[in-house]
């Protein structure tokens, strides 16, 4: 997923643009995702409504 917008108390953790992968479905609206650095060790996790996301496809899976 790509983060297409920062709720504003998450703009300290999360940047527009940050990639991630959904970990958890809170409900329809809002989904848990962890973004991770190159070496594979958590950047972020965080709550995020589906509207701040973008669905990317991952071409190695596809």
């Amino acid at each position: 997923m790509e983060v297409l917008d920062v709720p504003e108390t998450l703009q300290d953790l999360v940047s527009k643009g940050d990639m991630g992968t959904i970990v958890l479905v809170h409900n329809a609206h809002e989904f848990e995702v962890e973004s991770v650095n190159g070496n594979g060790s958590t950047k972020w996790q965080c709550a995020l409504p589906r509207e701040c996301l973008r669905y990317v496809p991952n071409p190695s899976t596809c």
